[in-house]
């Protein structure tokens, strides 16, 4: 019995047709079937007989095809099977093999427990290691403080920015002086230009608004948490401004200068009562009325894909666009972003680290092995505090990830390196002179971490 969904076999001969240099109809005629038949099969819509497929395979003619019957009969009985087109296939057969063989040895009569426990262990690690040639999807994470440039640089190195003022290249991402990204931001290849939007859970937007609230009434001592941390993200403070039209407004007073007035505070001073002040504000946002998920360029849309991308995201980045609710994660895609041979390869953007505080979310992606973390400085203080205490936060949990998938990304200025002294006190005679003196300078610091050997790159952006 097949135990593969009609979807995937036909997506898998459509693959193995086109990279025959067969068009449908071509294949269609050579089968004797109409093409309205071969589109149904290759859009998993019908179902195949082992005779039609063999069939189809016979007449695709190339080694692949062959190798798909093969790869039909395969019977999986520990490890997950792979997709058809997976690039691994073979060699996970082979660890599926070499696992029933040691589950063989180790079921055998009178094994002793002590072999037995052996084999389970071989056991364990083959199906760790097919779990990471499995997954085809990876992530290149940049994690660094709010404000140190970590859009800028990711626009600027994927050539995701447009004609600004001046002559001066703009970032697609919204920049600025920190506290600007709402949530994760997400990049990553795709058909066309879009954004889709993962809306933040309800329970969570209503946490969020009634710390914002707490925030406008003082109910606290300050308009901070013990350990520093404003009550509510600035960035997401000024979402729910925008979302629920409470955003600062400037007037000119009396005397003609400009007067701040804020219409969150005049809308308490109408409702006291905490309670109250919630449900005005989640009301006004209106969230039953966000339920939008994505939105594409057309091509009839005067603006470019990439100015139009900018201006859609900074309007939901901001709480202004009418449609999307308050977002837990925004995927940009683009068409011709980042290729890797056999790899689903995505940027991810996180929120900047406001300070040094345990990040549940920073350090999952640390401690995923298809993440590659890219730990953002700005270049006088390489490595800065807050990397340094991500890093120490590793350590104490043996997260052993940081040895092989981290790398220091140092955000160097114009003429930052120049001003870099040798221990004789000399100034660094070159940009990169100045690189290599910066870049001892972060090994000693990554000494105590065990580190010494992370790779350190520079980037003026």
């Amino acid at each position: 019995m097949r135990e593969v969904s009609d979807v995937q076999l036909g997506h898998r001969l459509a693959q193995l047709r086109e990279l025959s240099g067969m068009k449908q109809a071509e294949l269609a005629r050579k089968v004797t079937w109409s093409p309205a038949v071969l589109s149904r099969i290759e859009a998993g819509e019908r179902t195949l007989s082992d005779d039609e497929l063999a069939t189809l395979l016979k007449t695709i003619g190339t080694d692949d095809a062959a190798d798909l019957a093969a790869v039909l009969d395969r019977n999986w009985l520990h490890l997950p099977r792979p997709t058809l087109d997976h690039p691994d296939q073979h060699l996970l057969w082979r660890a599926e093999q070499m696992t029933t063989a040691l589950e063989d040895a180790g079921n055998a009569p009178e094994v002793p427990a002590a072999f037995r426990t052996r084999l389970d262990e071989y056991v364990k690690e083959i199906s760790r290691l097919a779990a990471l040639l499995l997954r085809r999807e990876h992530q290149i994470a940049f994690i660094g403080s709010i404000g140190i440039g970590k859009s800028t640089v990711i626009c600027r190195a994927t050539n995701l920015e447009i004609d600004g003022p001046h002559g001066r290249s703009v970032p697609v991402l919204e920049t600025g002086g920190g506290g600007v990204t709402l949530c994760e931001i997400h990049l990553s290849r795709g058909p066309g230009h879009g954004i889709v939007v993962e809306p933040r859970p309800h329970d969570d937007i209503r946490s969020d608004v009634e710390d914002f609230v707490d925030q406008i009434l003082q109910s606290r001592p300050t308009i901070a948490d013990e350990d520093g941390t404003p009550a509510v993200p600035r960035e997401i403070e000024r979402a729910i401004r925008n979302m629920a039209g409470l955003a600062p407004k400037r007037i000119k007073g009396a005397d003609g200068k400009p007067v701040r007035t804020d219409p969150a505070k005049e809308l308490a001073a109408e409702f006291p009562e905490r309670r109250d002040l919630v449900v005005e504000v989640l009301t006004r946002m209106g969230l039953h009325r966000r339920d939008r998920r994505d939105e594409w360029h057309s091509p009839t849309l005067s603006a470019t894909p990439l100015e139009w991308m900018k201006s859609t995201f900074e309007q939901i980045n901001n709480g202004r666009h009418p449609d999307f609710a308050l977002p837990a994660r925004i995927d940009l895609i683009v068409p011709d972003l980042l290729e890797v041979d056999d790899l689903d390869v995505r940027l991810l953007d996180t929120r900047g680290i406001d300070q040094p505080s345990a990040r549940a979310d920073l350090e999952a992606l640390l401690e995923d092995p298809h993440t590659v973390s890219i730990l953002c400085s700005g270049f006088n203080d390489a490595p800065s505090q807050s990397i340094q205490h991500l890093l120490q936060r590793a350590r104490d949990i043996n997260n052993t990830q940081i040895d092989f998938n981290a790398s220091v990304l140092v955000l160097a200025r114009p003429d930052e390196a120049l001003a870099v002294k040798d221990e004789a006190g000399s100034r660094a005679e070159t940009t990169e002179e100045g690189y290599e003196l910066k870049d001892e300078q972060v090994r000693n610091a990554f000494t105590p971490y065990r580190l010494s050997g992370i790779s350190t790159f520079f980037f003026n952006a």
